[in-house]
């Protein structure tokens, strides 16, 4: 029977040993029990209790390992069930600390565990980030501060995530203009504020440059990163107005050409071109120097202009209708800015020109008469063009009926036969070659190779 209880005992302090986790309580008139619920203790310190039952053992009592200071245990004995408090000191590590109490009656124990938090790492910056600064701010830098909030040692760096070369390390630690603030081997401490000196910026157009700055602690793990970001003047650039388009014939004085200025408001540099897209002669023109260009790539201009343009009177019964041109607007490197459009007239139908076949090569060397299908709306004309050394050529081709090596002008669609002469040449698998050109009002629109082997 002592043996059954003995093993009941047992069973029953190993029991409560993992039971005062869950701070439950058994009644044990023989052994011994401890009810505690377990808390964690904050880190300014103050009181946790638990509750002794020694069962028939009645005398009791509770060890505080040696070395530990910071908790204390009232009353550390007693007699009966008894009430025991914990007292705990404030706790000044980062980490949290615990201890075991020991609580004994007769041959019997059960530990106690109590556990208080630590400080734990304090380290923070404010602000979090520094991106989207501006280029400038009317001084010869720009300054921000970095605030620092830390109980342990730490140092920082910068890095330079991408910029010109020109610029170099554009954001540094101040006083000293350096890179990095304490080491690994010679960190700061706690608290600070951290100057940062960041260049201008002043690459118009250029890309948004990046950095951070980097925190660490003394074993080399970033403890917090702050982005940096710095933009560069937006490109200015407008030309008003913004085309010139559907310009009349002429205008007051029927014998001087149409005047007209763009106006252009710019903070980079720039050069401008006259394209002529349609339209016989450079009918517009830069003045004063009656240019088609304005600067150039290697002499551009800068920043506001006006530019004066020269638009010569329109005649459309010179057989243009409408014509069309652009100024097109550079920065130094080349970039297209702007395009402004003009136009001068009325436009007219889409022009229509197809000639069919499209090509006559390689063809026997007989005699024979070719056919040309062309559909047109425009009045058009056509020739010959001979390949080689022109004291040498003899014209072996030619219009029919008229014999002629000219075609026209002529007004919308037509069939037109063309007779080659036999070729003999001088051997076998000879090739002589020439080209029909199609005008519309003196300007090529159309060309049809052909080639003939001798026989």
């Amino acid at each position: 029977m002592k043996r059954i209880k003995h093993i009941f005992r047992t069973f029953i302090s190993a029991a409560f040993a993992a039971a005062m986790l869950t701070g439950c309580a058994i009644d044990d008139p023989e052994g011994l029990a401890v009810t505690y619920i377990p808390e964690k203790i904050a880190v300014e310190g103050g009181t946790a209790s638990f509750t002794v039952y020694p069962g028939s053992f009645g005398q009791w009592a509770a060890a505080v390992p040696q070395g530990i200071d910071w908790l204390d245990v009232n009353p550390a004995n007693g007699n009966g069930e008894t009430a025991v408090t914990v007292t705990v000191k404030p706790n000044t590590a980062f980490g949290d600390r615990e201890a075991i109490v020991v609580v004994t009656a007769g041959d019997r124990d059960i530990p106690v565990k109590i556990i208080q938090e630590g400080i734990g790492v304090i380290f923070d910056v404010t602000p979090e980030s520094l991106t989207g600064l501006p280029g400038d701010e009317g001084e010869q830098y720009i300054a921000r501060s970095l605030e620092v909030t830390a109980n342990i040692e730490w140092y920082a760096e910068i890095t330079i995530e991408n910029a010109s070369p020109t610029y170099g390390d554009w954001v540094m630690f101040l006083p000293d203009n350096t890179s990095t603030h304490g080491s690994a081997a010679s960190p700061a401490y706690g608290d600070a504020t951290l100057d940062l000196f960041i260049m201008n910026y002043y690459d118009i157009g250029a890309p948004l440059r990046e950095a951070k700055a980097l925190f660490y602690d003394t074993n080399g793990e970033l403890l917090q990163e702050v982005p940096i970001s710095q933009n560069a003047p937006a490109i200015i650039f407008d030309v008003n107005p913004e085309s010139l388009t559907g310009l009349p014939d002429n205008e007051l004085n029927p014998t001087q050409d149409i005047p007209r200025s763009l106006s252009v408001t710019a903070n980079v540099a720039w050069y401008a071109e006259i394209v002529l897209i349609s339209g016989a002669g450079r009918w517009v023109v830069f003045q004063p120097d009656r240019l088609l260009t304005h600067g150039s790539a290697t002499a551009p201009v800068y920043g506001d202009a006006t530019l004066d343009l020269s638009i010569s009177l329109h005649f459309p019964e010179d057989g243009f209708t409408f014509r069309e041109a652009k100024v097109c607007f550079y920065r130094d490197s080349g970039e297209v800015l702007k395009e402004v459009p003009i136009s001068q007239g009325t436009p007219g139908p889409a022009i229509i020109f197809q000639v069919t076949p499209a090509s006559y090569l390689e063809l026997p060397g007989d005699q024979a008469n070719y056919n040309l299908s062309v559909t047109a709306n425009i009045d058009w004309s056509a020739d010959f063009y001979f390949e080689g050394d022109p004291t040498q050529i003899v014209d072996w081709m030619r219009f029919m009926p008229s014999r002629s090596d000219t075609y026209g002008p002529i007004n919308g669609n037509a069939e037109i036969t063309v007779q080659v002469d036999r070729f003999a040449g001088t051997s076998a698998g000879q090739l002589r070659s020439a080209t029909i050109f199609f005008y519309m009002k003196g300007a090529s629109i159309k060309s049809v190779p052909i080639s003939q082997l001798s026989m």
